[in-house]
């Protein structure tokens, strides 16, 4: 009636009950040895999540000289625990099993989880073996922790087209791959976006730094705006002085959304400041990889 979790205070009651039956030596070395435990297990995934190289895993904390702190403390945790008894151990391990035993006969059906040790073996056998669904768990935990609200830009980039090209390839047709991605979102002919994104890059190279490039224009209509983000590996050959652009934010909007589009470069402009952008933007494994990139960017939100 009052959704009071009942099964679970029972089942903690009943092992109150059963601990009182214990030598108070022996409980106070389980005890013990079940935090010892959660510090030695704290320590094997710092190490496990590091490794993993996980996009979106990103910690306020470092730990300082990494990797060298966690194996002694796990070194030194392991003798602690096996420095208490046989007692002590075999009471952990019964607890240890019993949890385990719950959590593959009740929790495991009940939600879905994908663990960080599965994308380190990824790493190491180079096999597709994951979901990516640790990286949206930690974006959410990122957007939760950081207070991070949604506006109308987070909105646009989530559902907003992205280009991942491997080969290097000129601009026109880098243009044309635009004007066809973006023609029926904005209801305008792909041979007229084509135009409009050539002329504009003809008044001025639309180029911002080393391998950025914001080609932006203003299309007929109203309340319309969109953005394509595209990565190219190989390099968009804008012209010769720029023929390695790898990252490139389109924007396509209509006259009334000017002031938006321009709080949308600015918000651009604040992400790409940051010094690890291009590292990032490189090594993202896939297009929703590359839009996490830009969500979690820091910049003012609106």
């Amino acid at each position: 009636k009052f959704k009071t979790p009942y099964v679970a205070i029972l089942l903690t009651g009943a092992f109150m009950i059963f601990s009182l039956f214990l030598k108070l030596d022996t409980l106070v070395k389980t005890a013990s040895t079940v935090l010892i435990l959660t510090f030695l297990f704290s320590c094997v995934s710092v190490i496990i999540m590091r490794e993993s190289r996980l996009q979106n895993y990103r910690p306020y904390f470092r730990s300082p000289l990494y990797p060298w702190i966690q194996i002694i403390g796990i070194l030194g945790f392991s003798f602690m625990i096996i420095e208490m008894g046989k007692k002590a151990l075999g009471a952990s391990s019964f607890l240890i099993a019993t949890g385990i035993f719950v959590y593959w006969v009740y929790g495991r059906i009940r939600t879905t989880r994908e663990y960080a040790l599965l994308h380190l073996i990824q790493r190491i056998t180079a096999k597709e073996l994951t979901t990516h669904l640790l990286e949206t768990e930690l974006k959410e935990i990122i957007r939760e922790r950081d207070d991070i609200i949604k506006d109308r830009f987070d909105k646009i980039v989530e559902n907003c087209v992205v280009l991942d090209i491997e080969k290097s390839i000129p601009v026109k047709e880098f243009f044309s791959l635009i004007a066809k991605a973006l023609s029926s979102r904005i209801n305008i002919e792909q041979s007229i976006l084509l135009e409009l994104l050539l002329e504009r890059e003809k008044e001025s190279s639309t180029v911002i730094s080393t391998g950025l490039a914001i080609p932006h224009i203003i299309i007929p209509g109203k309340l319309s705006f969109d953005i394509l983000l595209a990565r190219c590996k190989g390099g968009i050959y804008f012209s010769p002085t720029n023929s390695e652009i790898h990252a490139v934010f389109a924007l396509i909007g209509t006259k009334d959304e000017r002031n938006y589009h321009l709080r949308t470069l600015s918000a651009i402009a604040q992400i790409v400041l940051d010094p690890n952008f291009e590292i990032q933007w490189m090594a993202a494994k896939n297009k929703e990889a590359l839009k996490d990139i830009i969500l979690l960017g820091k910049r003012k939100r609106q």
